[in-house]
């Protein structure tokens, strides 16, 4: 098992065998240190979808209530993000095997005039629904350039239902009158997955039974924030938090319930501080949030997967992981500009663990040895874990399954 991340200075005290160094840490990074048990291939850019597809990006997965495995991902005609004037198509795949198997490519938004990205998928497992959240821009316009307010000409907050483990799709419903403030240059749903609660106390409001997550705003001034949207019917109606994380600049983020009722929420940090993760917790099931004592996650800037593992109650080996690229060094969460990622160390995937509800995240397993991005973690069954991920940087998402024990 790896060791904690060591600061920057540890290496720095090695003094001059620069290139002694340098053999030793590329050495390090050339092979993974747990093998997953089984990996298949879910999307394949060039080779699948509407016209073949070319580019695939932004997975998330989840597991339906018959234990269906759903994976979504934007189709894209190039690298580029909303904005780049093509349009992005959202797309869902089934697998009823556990990942051995896909069945063919469902296109669940596809527009010339728009692109539709940031699949954020929820489960709610007491009235066997499925949730497909994602965002709606204006083919010209993406995050920095669209226009506040709630037409087409900006962002819409979009979602579609599924109640027969994903085969079929209601039609699609716009959040934006009921959550979007007129003078907000941005509400999206940002990729990953929400949660259903169930372990809310009295004073925490007992909610239990709550679909939240959390979504991306920009306000009058373009400051952009986390806030969670949540709905306590059963996804007739969905509302706003009252209140929002305070800073200005955490984005993609996933949040999970703790063993007490609390929520954790875990945002990427695009501050010059990339070995740190935003880290927030609310006590009242995700209407308010407090920024935590500052965590040291050493991960690549890039989207992270997030899952809290139950296994019979606090000190029995609960844990949260968040899956990330490495970086290079692994364990760096830095990179080098040849491994074909931008420049920004999106290379050697693996899971950090915390053993005491997400307060420190000391160890972690380097998974895949190359080139990963984006991705997702869930539980899939009492004793594995499920892992989505970008394997190139826009040509194949590739689903893993680990076990849990050796985590």
């Amino acid at each position: 098992m790896k060791q904690a991340y060591l600061p920057r200075r540890f290496f720095m005290s090695f003094g001059r065998p620069a290139s002694l160094l340098a053999v030793f840490l590329v050495a390090a990074s050339l092979r993974a240190d747990l093998v997953p048990t089984f990996s298949q291939t879910v999307f394949v850019g060039g080779g699948e979808g509407p016209g073949g597809t070319p580019r695939y990006r932004i997975p998330t997965l989840t597991m339906a209530p018959d234990g269906t495995l759903l994976a979504f991902a934007e189709g894209r005609q190039t690298q580029d993000d909303p904005g780049s004037g093509y349009p992005i198509s959202m797309n869902c795949k089934r697998s009823t095997d556990r990942g051995r198997t896909w069945n063919a490519i469902q296109v669940l938004a596809s527009d010339p005039a728009y692109a539709y990205s940031d699949p954020r998928v929820l489960v709610d497992r007491r009235h066997n629904q499925v949730f497909l959240f994602y965002t709606q821009w204006p083919v010209r316009k993406g995050e920095d350039d669209a226009r506040p307010g709630n037409s087409n000409d900006s962002s819409v907050l979009l979602y579609r239902s599924s109640r027969d483990n994903g085969r079929t799709w209601g039609a699609p419903v716009n959040l934006n009158p009921a959550l979007k403030k007129p003078d907000w240059y941005m509400l999206a749903s940002i990729v990953g997955v929400g949660v259903q609660l169930s372990r809310q106390t009295a004073t925490e409001g007992g909610a239990n039974g709550r679909l939240i997550f959390p979504a991306g705003f920009a306000d009058s001034d373009r400051h952009r924030h986390n806030i969670s949207i949540y709905s306590d019917d059963a996804g007739t109606t969905w509302r706003i938090s009252p209140s929002f994380v305070p800073e200005n600049g955490p984005t993609e983020s996933d949040l999970v319930e703790l063993a007490d009722g609390q929520l954790l929420l875990s945002a990427r940090n695009d501050g010059p501080d990339s070995a740190s993760r935003y880290h927030y917790l609310s006590a009242d099931g995700g209407l308010t949030w407090t920024l935590s004592a500052p965590v040291r996650i050493p991960v690549c800037r890039v989207d992270c997967g997030l899952v809290y593992i139950d296994r019979g109650g606090a000190g029995r080996g609960n844990s949260v992981l968040i899956s990330a690229p490495l970086g290079t060094p692994v364990g760096s969460g830095t990179g080098r500009s040849d491994l074909g990622d931008w420049g920004n160390g999106r290379s050697n995937l693996g899971v950090w663990k915390s053993l005491d509800e997400g307060a420190t995240f000391p160890t972690y397993h380097q998974l895949i040895a190359g080139f990963s991005g984006y991705s997702q973690i869930i539980r899939t069954g009492d004793g594995t874990v499920g892992i989505i991920f970008e394997a190139t940087n826009s040509t194949k998402i590739v689903f893993l399954e680990c076990p849990l024990d050796r985590l």
